[in-house]
């Protein structure tokens, strides 16, 4: 289980514009059932199905080389969070072919609507971004400034 601090700055009049912190509870856990259920929707083309699955292998069972193989499927189907997620793993690395890959998932995550991405979408657009060069940019992960 993982919980998911959510900050809230567009609150209505009636809290008197204050910000509020709110904590949702998200539950990864995924039965044998659900496993093989989501394994034959994920294959056929399901974004969602995917997701679950990469989320499922990151947080319950810690298992990133099976986490990240439903990433990269989640992504191909469509799954905007997927998507974010290959930016985060292609970004990280130091060969500027895997850093190209890695901003078009961040455009593909950010246009699909996940809030995350279009943040970092904003900073983060292209190799040099507002930062003059890649390898002083805070857009790719250490691995990337070799």
């Amino acid at each position: 289980m993982l919980a998911v601090l959510l900050s809230s700055s567009s609150l209505n009049a009636a809290d008197g514009g204050s910000e509020r912190t709110i904590l949702a509870t998200v539950d990864y856990a995924l039965s044998a059932t659900e496993i093989e259920h989501y394994q034959g929707e994920a294959m056929a083309g399901s974004a969602e199905a995917a997701s679950k699955l990469m989320n499922y292998y990151r947080f319950e069972k810690k298992d990133a080389k099976k986490s990240n193989s439903w990433a990269i499927i989640g992504a191909e189907n469509g799954a905007a969070e997927s998507q974010f997620r290959m930016y985060q793993l292609l970004g990280v690395s130091s060969d500027l072919l895997k850093q190209r890959r890695s901003l078009f998932w961040l455009q593909k995550s950010a246009e699909g609507g996940y809030v995350g991405a279009r943040e970092v979408f904003e900073t983060c657009g292209s190799l040099t971004s507002k930062h003059g060069d890649r390898q002083h940019s805070p857009c790719f992960g250490p691995g990337s400034q070799e």
